[in-house]
């Protein structure tokens, strides 16, 4: 799969598995990097557009 850069978008990384589409990676606001995790399901095809449901969305919380 080819990937393109995402600006302000650090380590992305997409996978494929168990019939999901999930992307992780960090991100930076305000100087404080934020590691994200969103989980992807397909729910729909019309043409060439696919339609997504998500299914998780995680941002580790931090050790403070």
């Amino acid at each position: 799969m080819l990937q393109q850069p995402i600006e302000g978008v650090e380590q992305l990384k997409l996978e494929l598995a168990d019939e999901r589409l999930t992307i992780s990676g960090r991100t930076k606001k305000l100087l404080v990097p934020i590691p994200f995790t969103i989980a992807l399901k397909p729910k729909e095809m019309d043409k060439r557009l696919l339609h997504f449901e998500g299914v998780t969305f995680r941002r580790p919380r931090s050790s403070l």
